[in-house]
């Protein structure tokens, strides 16, 4: 393995690590909120959009494990 896969890899696994917590907070019927440089926080309250962004999460979760198993 290069230094350069290993970095790369160490950056899939943070982002993997940051979706799950994510993830976590959201199964335990925690806020979830973006912060925006000219607005600041926003929370996502509605339920259609919560729905996506889980599904969003649970997708890019399977895609980054995919890339990190081709490493």
């Amino acid at each position: 393995m290069t230094r350069e896969t290993f970095d790369t890899a160490k950056k899939i696994i943070a982002d993997i690590d940051s979706l799950k917590a994510m993830k976590s907070e959201y199964k335990q019927e925690h806020w979830v909120s973006f912060y925006v440089s000219t607005v600041g926080k926003q929370s996502i309250s509605d339920g259609i959009l919560r729905d996506d962004l889980e599904k969003f999460i649970d997708f890019e979760i399977s895609k980054l494990e995919e890339v990190l198993e081709k490493l």
